[in-house]
């Protein structure tokens, strides 16, 4: 009998359960460069929002790093290092590979959120392994070990093209309701009236 074990995050090819083959496939490229499971409707309304909201002017648009699969609790961005993103000695700087960690650790679990929820990171666990450099593509893939009501835990690697590990990380991430309103923004709220104690 053969096995038909789900692929590791050291793979380099992303990959999805093809039911009417019984076997894992690569994905294949659906919509704007973001490859889809378009079989499952909330992920295509998901992975649709998650462009139109980033679009523009986003900090990911800022650092180059942008999404290229996004499945049911599993998601995929890249970013190529370049002049804006080097630190001293000529390697990357510590907070892109936090930042392309965190949206794809986040991302994963956003596919998983309960409807009209957003969510946000309460904890990240990063492990830095190696520097990157000048023109290394980084290609981040994370998946949701654990999903709940209100919390997920995904983890994740970021891997140069060669595949030599550049990082790991684990998250938990909070789902919030999403704020009414046709643009939602979360409202600040005055610190000292929130941690009053007397």
């Amino acid at each position: 009998m053969r096995s038909h074990s789900a692929p590791s995050l050291l793979e380099s090819q992303p990959r999805q359960f093809d039911l009417s083959k019984g076997r894992w496939q690569p994905f294949k490229a659906k919509m704007a460069g973001v490859r889809l499971d378009i079989s499952d409707p909330k992920i295509a309304e998901i992975a649709g929002r998650f462009r139109s909201e980033s679009g523009g002017s986003s900090f990911l648009d800022q650092l180059k790093v942008h999404p290229t699969g996004i499945e049911k609790g599993t998601a995929t961005f890249e970013v190529t290092v370049d002049e804006s993103h080097l630190r001293t000695m000529g390697i990357a700087h510590g907070g892109l590979v936090a930042t392309i960690l965190d949206s794809t650790l986040g991302c994963a679990c956003w596919t998983l959120a309960p409807p009209a929820h957003h969510l946000v990171t309460v904890q990240l666990n990063i492990n830095y392994i190696r520097p990157a450099w000048l023109g290394e593509k980084l290609t981040c893939r994370a998946e949701v070990r654990h999903a709940g009501q209100m919390t997920a835990v995904s983890r994740g690697e970021v891997r140069t093209a060669e595949g030599a590990l550049v990082a790991s990380a684990s998250g938990t991430f909070m789902f919030l309701p999403l704020p009414g309103g046709p643009k939602p923004v979360m409202e600040k709220r005055d610190e000292l009236e929130r941690w009053k104690t007397s």
